[in-house]
């Protein structure tokens, strides 16, 4: 009765959602998402009549905003299973979309392409949210592996692998630090496929998208290092740090292997061959790279919530950030803030008149003059009366003075102006005394 009553349900559900209207869909994904919070475990041919129902619920859906939200809002349904039956809620996900891949038309493509999409990065959700343990890690991969990139169906659904494979290191990017041992996990579905798989266009996917795309963030981050950029980006130095010519050499000198799989294994081989020399040649340490990859996976593990892990992560990198600007400012900055720091006193405020008229008054006077077109022999006049001497360097400094950006007036007309005064002051009293 009970097996009964589950399989009735199953069918309601899958008729509601595959239903033309749009009220009686949205009823029926209600009360999906609620039964399914609630089971442990469910039979693989109910889940295929309930993925049936989804598949068609998105084939329905019109416009990009109500795509986008329905779609959104399916693929977050993993994220709330018990593990075991996320497991097997993507199993059947795949295998659906495989058998129905060939009906969808050029019209709707691009919606069960970002279903697709989706679907993968909640699954890196649900990882992320487990911790990324090994066994729940080849959990999802072997049913990536087993039930598309490898599976053996009469299905033409070539596309669904092609489109996992382009997207699958660009969402990977985005749950950064991995370990470099998770890392390799996660990769062992390409590893398979490019030993395994007799479709040409799929192996040369996986070689572009996979290996040649790792190649280029290994090398650029190897270029940056040379450079000493600055650099948050941790998945190069990741790449460095996995066994891949061990595993590439592996798998080709395997007796298994098709000798034309074999070929590509060896031309990735060389590769990353070619790869270990040049982090040779630039000096980069690889020990030293997965103690810092072992810190940032610390750093983002503990008891606090995977959103919040995130944000102070992002904070700490942010604050790395500034601190490297401050360090190192540029010279402009630093000479405005010098210029700056002449005419302000102690915590930015500024000086009082009493204390720099002396100073600046005069100097303030020679400037103005000099701008009204009297000449550096005027101006001493003008201040000494007549009897200083015009000295080499004073007239150097009065002809060079220029009023800058703030109209700050340079310290070296300051000097000269006291240089000025001291000098007709020595000379009257020296004066004086003869008299």
């Amino acid at each position: 009765m009970e097996e009964k009553g589950v399989a009735t349900g199953s069918y309601s559900f899958a008729r509601k959602l595959a239903s033309s209207d749009v009220r009686t869909r949205e009823k029926g994904m209600g009360l999906l998402v609620l039964w399914l919070a609630c089971q442990q475990e469910v039979r693989e041919d109910e889940l295929k009549k309930i993925w049936k129902g989804l598949f068609y619920c998105v084939w329905h859906a019109d416009k990009a905003p109500v795509q986008a939200d329905l779609i959104d809002r399916l693929a977050a349904v993993l994220e709330n299973l018990d593990l075991k039956l996320s497991v097997e809620f993507f199993k059947v996900f795949l295998s659906t979309m495989r058998r129905e891949w060939g009906g969808i038309d050029r019209l709707r493509l691009d919606k069960f392409y970002l279903l697709l999409r989706q679907v993968l990065v909640r699954v890196f959700a649900v990882l992320q949210k487990h911790e990324w343990e090994d066994s729940t890690v080849e959990k999802f991969m072997n049913a990536l592996l087993e039930r598309a990139l490898l599976v053996k169906d009469e299905f033409p659904a070539l596309g669904i692998n092609l489109h996992m494979t382009d997207i699958f290191l660009d969402e990977l990017r985005k749950v950064q630090p991995l370990s470099s041992h998770t890392l390799g996990l996660m990769l062992e579905p390409f590893y398979s496929t490019i030993a395994a798989s007799s479709d040409k266009s799929l192996l040369k996917r996986v070689r572009e998208r996979v290996f040649n795309s790792l190649l280029e963030d290994a090398q650029g981050f190897i270029s940056r290092k040379q450079e000493s950029k600055l650099d948050d980006e941790t998945f190069g130095a990741q790449v460095l740090s996995l066994p891949l010519v061990t595993r590439l050499f592996a798998l080709a000198s395997a007796a298994s292997t098709p000798q034309a799989n074999r070929k590509v294994l060896y031309e990735i081989c060389d590769c990353f061959s070619k790869l270990e020399k040049l982090v040779a040649v630039a000096g980069v340490d690889i020990s030293s790279l997965k103690a810092e990859q072992a810190f940032a996976v610390h750093r983002y593990d503990g008891n606090v919530g995977d959103g919040l892990r995130m944000a102070s992560g992002k904070l700490q990198d942010k604050q790395k950030k500034s601190k490297a600007v401050g360090a190192h400012e540029d010279t402009e900055g630093l000479s405005k803030k010098k210029r700056k720091s002449q005419v302000l006193g102690k915590g930015g405020n500024p000086k009082k008149k009493t204390k720099k008229s002396k100073k600046q008054r005069k100097s303030a006077g020679n400037a103005k003059l000099l701008r009204q077109g009297l000449s550096h022999e005027g101006i001493l006049e003008a201040r000494t009366g007549g009897e200083a001497e015009v000295d080499g360097v004073v007239s150097d400094a009065v002809a060079n003075v220029k009023k800058d950006d703030e109209g700050l007036i340079p310290l070296a007309v300051q000097q000269t102006g006291e240089e000025i005064r001291d000098s007709s002051l020595q000379k009257e009293e020296e004066e004086r005394k003869e008299g």
